[in-house]
């Protein structure tokens, strides 16, 4: 495949079974829907950035990637800033705790951004503090994504927090594996692991 117009998605991660039919990918000229446990796609023209689609071309954007041959090597891992929205919490069959569902309005963060300086910076100081605009993929079109979260969460405290002051966020986190079952559940289950807050 080692063209500038067909590749695969991902590489060593393979695609949750309920993702495998809503992820597309979007360029300047159009979108294509992947296909398969590591998203085949071919595109109609050549794109130095890639754009992750949820379901389409009004679905929610997860990611930004710069193109690469062969495969694109995503591994699930979606990272947003924005502004949390909505708060819904529910309790569900067979889960022994509430869920947290946060509904955040915002655009992917730059390829690889950090929220913190990890290992890889160690030798290359100063080590800036996040800058919240700057992160942000602008030229990608606002749009709501939903985290998961367990209710008594610092996270979920977190985004509660932020909804009430209208503070600026960034979510780290990744699709929901098919053994989590979350996927029975909730349309696009983006399971929160870590949050960056911003002051006003």
């Amino acid at each position: 495949m080692n063209d500038e117009l067909t590749g695969q998605l991902t590489s060593g991660w393979i695609i949750p079974a309920y993702a495998r039919s809503v992820l597309w990918l979007e360029t300047e000229t159009g979108i294509v829907q992947t296909e398969g446990e590591h998203g085949l796609f071919t595109l109609d023209h050549p794109s130095p950035q890639i754009i992750v689609r949820w379901a389409g071309m009004e679905g929610p954007a997860l990611a930004r990637l710069p193109w690469q041959v062969d495969t694109l090597d995503w591994d699930g891992q979606v990272q947003v800033g924005g502004y949390v929205d909505a708060i819904h919490v529910t309790e569900l069959p067979g889960v022994s705790y509430p869920v947290t569902v946060i509904y955040m309005g915002g655009q992917p963060l730059k390829y690889h951004l950090s929220g913190y300086p990890n290992s890889s910076m160690r030798a290359t100081p100063p080590y800036p503090a996040p800058d919240f605009y700057s992160g942000l993929a602008a030229e990608v079109r606002l749009s709501a994504t939903t985290w998961l979260v367990p209710d008594e969460s610092p996270l979920a405290e977190m985004a509660q927090y932020a909804m009430m002051e209208n503070l600026r966020l960034y979510f780290f986190g990744r699709l929901a594996d098919d053994e989590s079952s979350w996927g029975q559940y909730f349309a696009l289950p983006i399971l929160l692991q870590a949050v960056t807050l911003f002051g006003p």
